[in-house]
């Protein structure tokens, strides 16, 4: 009896360390892109005899940065999830940073942090629902309705804040709006919560589940009960409430807000594009939530250590030639996965292409 008893427990140990070693295995897969990206930059700016990050701002803008790259590739990642590319995640996070900082400063609750975030929360949200109702109201393509969302309101931006000069950016330092949340500690911790927040959504939550039926099969997932219409809009919610969290994260370490026309908010979108495909990647290897932070880390990096490694030639225009190639062969990759590691493994490419042939003639062997 006690020899059986020690089998399971040799049983069970060797259970859970295959379970510690598989999971090891799939963390260090998973920390590949960011760490090697990093340890690139690091050699080649250190080779021009220049650090890469040169002061505690430097790190704070760094970190800034991926928090809202993690962010916004979240709220584009619900919005590709449902089928949907929406264009106006950019405009509707610039008007909703520009309408909740009025709303802050006319009520004289400039020093308020919880007011604001709460305030930027809600007004992004609810343009993002707006959006969401006209898309389903008007029954048109999500492409089309989120580029009228964007015309519409990059021009209420435009309006809002345009002056005598020609000029449409709303200047928070002369409007004496003091709140700040460039902590890198603070906002690591709002990434962590968000990241846990969207694991939660994602592993337990009645919308992941029916999002993930419609997206199998949308007459099959309707038939059964899914309420197609209510899940979308939720969608909308959820991603609005991302942007604005973006938003608040954008403003209080600005010192104004650039309206942008003829579709320049789009940027905002297209650049989360990269972590979002980087992490979508990753997350073979490990939860959805925590690949996409490994993504916006690494999309941050290429674009921050291209613009320090080409600083003496005008680095941000060399970093944006340079991530777009890196997206697109990026994609490239993603999408030819199977016959990149067929021609990888020549052997077994050879031998596919042996066993075909056979095929093939005992197939027309039978024929004749």
């Amino acid at each position: 009896m006690s020899n059986n008893v020690k089998a399971d427990e040799k049983n069970q140990q060797s259970v859970i360390g295959k379970k510690v070693l598989n999971r090891t295995k799939q963390l260090l897969y998973a920390l590949i892109i960011p760490v090697a990206l990093t340890l690139i930059f690091v050699i080649s700016v250190s080779a021009q005899g220049r650090a890469l990050f040169n002061s505690q701002s430097d790190y704070q803008i760094f970190v800034k940065q991926v928090v809202v790259a993690l962010l916004i590739a979240f709220a584009f990642g619900i919005h590709m999830n449902q089928g949907r590319m929406d264009f106006s995640i950019g405009a509707t996070m610039i008007l909703g940073e520009i309408v909740s900082s009025m709303i802050i400063v006319k009520t004289g609750n400039t020093n308020n942090i919880v007011l604001f975030f709460i305030v930027i929360v809600l007004v992004t949200c609810l343009l993002s629902v707006f959006g969401g109702v006209i898309y389903v109201v008007l029954r048109i393509p999500p492409m089309i309705s989120g580029l009228g969302m964007t015309l519409l309101y990059e021009g209420i931006a435009y309006q809002l804040c345009e002056n005598d000069a020609g000029v449409s950016r709303y200047d928070l330092v002369s409007n004496n709006f003091t709140i700040t949340f460039s902590g890198i500690a603070q906002m690591l911790i709002l990434a962590l919560v968000m990241m846990l927040i969207m694991l939660a959504i994602y592993k337990y939550s009645k919308w992941s589940f029916d999002s993930s039926l419609l997206q199998n099969g949308q007459i099959q997932a309707v038939q059964c009960g899914v309420k197609e219409i209510p899940n979308t809009l939720i969608g909308y919610a959820l991603a609005g409430i991302l942007i604005g969290v973006a938003g608040f994260v954008t403003v209080c370490n600005a010192s104004n807000i650039d309206a942008k026309v003829g579709f320049g908010s789009t940027s905002v979108m297209i650049s989360a594009m990269l972590p979002m495909f980087i992490g979508g990647f990753i997350s073979t290897f490990i939860s959805y939530p925590f690949a996409i932070f490994f993504g916006a880390f690494s999309s941050t990096m290429l674009s921050y250590g291209l613009t320090k490694t080409f600083i003496r030639t005008n680095g941000s225009t060399v970093s944006a030639i340079l991530n777009s190639l890196f997206l697109l062969f990026f994609l490239a990759f993603m999408f030819n996965q199977v016959h990149i590691k067929e021609i990888v493994h020549l052997k077994t490419f050879i031998k596919n292409k042996k066993e075909k042939k056979e095929l093939r003639r005992e197939m027309e062997g039978l024929e004749n």
